[in-house]
């Protein structure tokens, strides 16, 4: 599948309250509750290991049809699109994984923690933080000089992430809540306050 549609369906799973509150009100509705596990297993694998992933980050114009990703403002910029695929690398940092964009000169991260909450036998919670910028690293789009900038812009600010991670295969899927701009060479950017995010091993294709 898709690691954009990957990302949309944990946007519409993790829901407007995150994946925090989700767990906490599963059952207020009636339906099936995720697990509430004190520790993760002894011995589970998160799927993770240090290495080159892809991670990817899209955004929504206010006609966007995805109610989990409000409308970016303004709508249309920068014409290349807001969707961003980066290179780089993931490593241990103690209990928290972590991801760095391969680009000399940009300072992107993704910090993810494995929460100790599960969707399913295969599902475990995570959640984060985004920071930084680095430019557009899909070949499609390359021209244009899309770019990245996530956190609030001279505070020292990150978006907090919350999503998902399936230990099969290590793929990650959340939302970032916080200010991402998407930027392009002629100067046009647009500003989200939430994105969808996703992260897979291997390189960008």
């Amino acid at each position: 599948m898709n690691p954009h549609r990957r990302a949309r369906r944990a946007a519409r799973r993790v829901g407007l309250l995150g994946a925090v509150a989700l767990v906490a009100c599963g059952a207020c509705s009636g339906g099936s509750s995720p697990a509430i596990l004190p520790t993760l297993p002894s011995g589970l694998q998160t799927g993770l290991q240090p290495g080159a992933y892809t991670l990817e980050v899209s955004g929504e114009d206010a006609v966007g049809g995805d109610p989990q990703l409000p409308g970016c403002s303004p709508p249309g910029q920068p014409p290349a699109g807001k969707r961003i695929t980066i290179a780089g690398t993931v490593s241990r940092d103690g209990e928290d994984w972590v991801f760095r964009s391969d680009r000399p000169g940009t300072d992107l991260v993704l910090r993810l923690r494995v929460a100790t909450r599960s969707f399913s036998s295969e599902l475990f919670a995570v959640e984060g933080s985004l920071r930084g910028s680095a430019p557009d690293d899909g070949a499609a789009r390359a021209a244009s000089g899309l770019a990245i900038s996530a956190g609030a812009a001279g505070e020292g600010g990150a978006a907090s992430v919350d999503g998902e991670i399936r230990l099969t295969g290590a793929f990650v899927n959340a939302l970032a809540q916080g200010r991402v701009t998407f930027s392009d060479a002629a100067g046009a950017r647009a500003t989200c306050n939430r994105v969808a995010v996703s992260m897979q091993p291997g390189r960008p294709r």
